[in-house]
């Protein structure tokens, strides 16, 4: 199926994707992803004044008392959350220059292009705040499925530690690999060697923390850092975030090959029509080399 859609958009793939590069930065960062589903290598800068304006931007604007925006779950900024959660409709976010020009980053983009395989496009930005003193569902191990295939760029701006905010992520759950084949030979009484196998028994919330720890406890990757810092992975891994102990704030991008799941189940968390963005931030996206990845989310003249 991708080599077909990948030969429809052939003409685009050779005049702008193959003319990129790939620099050793970009090599490494699609190393990883392939070996271990998971890089913290991308290096792309982003300015401390970039970042005090992106969370002072977020923290003055409405939010949506949830995960991800529904429509019922609009709060106003000086209403106090009831859930785990604070997000951010697409408006806010892709009037903000910075994330505007990261979706459109030309080595994210390419990272994005090699490990789908076709021309990728963005089908959902989130930026949310965690809540300290809250469960959420999200810090059980489970894995996104969301689409044929798919990339996840996830942005801090704020410190994390490893035990204020990390996001963990299981090395090697992501395909068939001897690796995972090897981990899940420990104990056949757990899960089974079968790639299908495994990965359908481990694709819902509320995994066995006792079950996972005697498989992947060494594998389990403990992600955090400083404001700024850029991870990208296939989520399609087992990953959780973490309880927080202060207020964190992260943006993930998914780029990915085909329509999200969420579009086709026209679920309410989905985009209903393409934003408008102001006057500047058109002027820049109509400037990026791959503005299409944000076809589906922006109008474009």
């Amino acid at each position: 199926y991708l080599k077909k859609k990948q030969e429809i958009y052939q003409k685009e793939i050779d005049e702008k994707y193959s003319n990129h590069p790939i620099n050793d930065n970009m090599g490494s960062v699609l190393e990883d992803l392939n070996y271990s589903g998971i890089s913290e290598k991308l290096k792309i800068e982003i300015y401390d004044k970039e970042i005090t304006e992106f969370v002072e931007n977020m923290n003055s604007s409405h939010y949506y008392d949830n995960h991800v925006p529904t429509k019922d779950t609009k709060k106003n900024l000086n209403t106090k959350p009831q859930g785990a959660y604070k997000s951010y409709d697409y408006n806010t976010q892709l009037n903000n220059q910075t994330l505007l020009r990261l979706c459109c980053e030309p080595s994210i983009v390419k990272i994005a292009e090699k490990y789908l395989g076709v021309a990728p496009r963005i089908y959902s930005i989130n930026t949310f705040n965690t809540i300290p003193g809250q469960k959420a569902f999200t810090h059980d191990f489970h894995r996104d499925i969301d689409n044929l295939k798919w990339l996840v760029v996830f942005i801090y701006w704020t410190k994390t530690l490893p035990d204020d905010g990390a996001f963990e992520q299981i090395n090697f759950t992501h395909k068939p690999s001897k690796q995972i084949k090897n981990l899940l030979n420990k104990d056949p009484s757990i899960y089974s060697d079968n790639f299908d196998d495994f990965y359908k028994k481990t694709i819902t919330y509320g995994q066995n923390e006792d079950n996972i720890n005697k498989i992947f406890k060494d594998e389990i990757r403990t992600v955090y850092g400083n404001p700024g810092k850029i991870v990208a992975c296939d989520t399609s891994a087992l990953h959780r975030g973490t309880p927080v102990k202060s207020e964190r704030l992260v943006t993930w991008i998914r780029y990915g090959a085909i329509e999200s799941r969420q579009k086709v189940l026209n679920l309410d968390e989905i985009l209903k029509q393409k934003i408008v963005l102001n006057d500047n931030n058109m002027k820049i996206l109509r400037n990026s080399k791959y503005k299409e990845v944000l076809s589906d989310i922006v109008m474009q003249d």
